[in-house]
């Protein structure tokens, strides 16, 4: 059985129902605007705030944790899966702290609309420091699924086959939490928040009383919860990207235009742009209002080197990340043209 058949199977069981929360605004201690998210209207990021073990199995010993995130969504015209593995610290474990604390399970993608399906788990894996090397080197995998998506998509699919074969039959998943987000009404529509996963019932824990402090679970009390294992995931959302200096495709088109325009290639320069500009204006990782603040960034920089730049030379040049730094949003989100782009 694969990880994602225990999963599912450990999802649909009958028997104890363990809680899974979402934190009300009113009981978190940060600021932030929960409105829902509206298709090419912003991106999505979520995280694994906190994850906290008890002592109640040999954790560490015989049994090693490693936390799985599987996000589902559309992207670029297509459903994609992005799947994250993180090996907790023993060394956090035994000092009573968080065992893995903000953790992205996600990273910034455009949400263009329909559902998202989000499920986490910590599975238990019979054995001892054996499996730990495996972990930390698939998870250390998983961590090249970076932002810009578009530039890791070829990996998801290697990293979801190298989780698939790191667990056993004798393997279990400990605790789990399985949610769908968006479409159009229901219960679950996608907005910023914080849900907790809790191995325990409603006999246990007052979930009603639950709050956020300090990116820390508390209980009813206002004290960080302690005695349960549990999961703390936070859903964020962001009206406009903020890594562009990631965005290394763009990047190398603004380079080679600037110097085709510093060595008097003029013509080489002009179509060097106009493809830098076309990445913009199609690329899956923006959203159309991002698109346009970031063209204009672009084609302003660039031509600030052009007709010689004033005497610049190749290796003058403004590096991108501080070219990027100056990266002012727009609010027009109407759909874009490279013609648009190029002229306004």
């Amino acid at each position: 059985m694969s990880v994602w058949d225990k999963l599912k199977s450990w999802f649909d069981q009958d028997g104890v129902h363990f809680i899974s929360q979402p934190i009300p605004k009113a009981q978190v201690d940060v600021a932030y605007d929960d409105a829902q998210l509206v298709a090419d209207r912003g991106y999505l990021r979520i995280w694994l705030v906190e994850m906290f073990l008890t002592k109640s199995r040999t954790w560490f010993q015989e049994w090693q944790p490693a936390v799985h995130g599987r996000i589902k969504l559309a992207f670029a015209d297509q459903s994609v899966e992005i799947v994250r593995l993180a090996a907790p610290s023993g060394d956090k474990f035994r000092a009573s702290k968080a065992v893995l604390s903000n953790y992205v399970l996600l990273d910034l993608v455009p949400f263009r609309g329909g559902t998202v399906e989000i499920e986490a788990g910590l599975l238990a894996l019979r054995g001892a420091d054996r499996l730990g090397t495996a972990i930390s080197v698939v998870s250390g995998f998983a961590d090249l699924v970076a932002p810009p998506l578009a530039q890791a998509l070829e990996i998801t699919s290697k990293v979801k086959d190298s989780i698939t074969k790191l667990f056993g039959d004798t393997d279990e998943v400990h605790l789990g939490v399985h949610q769908t987000l968006g479409g159009t009404g229901g219960a679950n529509p996608l907005r910023p928040g914080y849900v907790a996963m809790i191995r325990a019932t409603d006999r246990d824990v007052e979930r009603g009383k639950l709050s956020v402090k300090n990116d820390t679970l508390c209980d009813g009390k206002g004290a960080p919860l302690t005695g349960v294992d549990y999961m703390l995931l936070r859903i964020e959302t962001a009206a406009n990207r903020d890594d562009f200096q990631h965005f290394s495709d763009i990047a190398q088109l603004r380079k080679a235009a600037i110097e085709a325009y510093l060595t008097g290639d003029t013509a080489k320069g002009e179509a060097l742009v106009a493809s830098a500009i076309a990445k913009i204006a199609s690329h899956p990782d923006l959203i159309n209002a991002d698109r346009r603040a970031l063209a204009k960034l672009v084609r302003d920089d660039i031509a600030e080197y052009k007709d010689g730049g004033h005497g610049a030379a190749p290796g003058d040049m403004r590096p991108w990340d501080q070219a990027v730094a100056a990266f002012a949003p727009v609010t027009d989100h109407a759909p874009v043209s490279v013609a648009e782009l190029l002229a306004s």
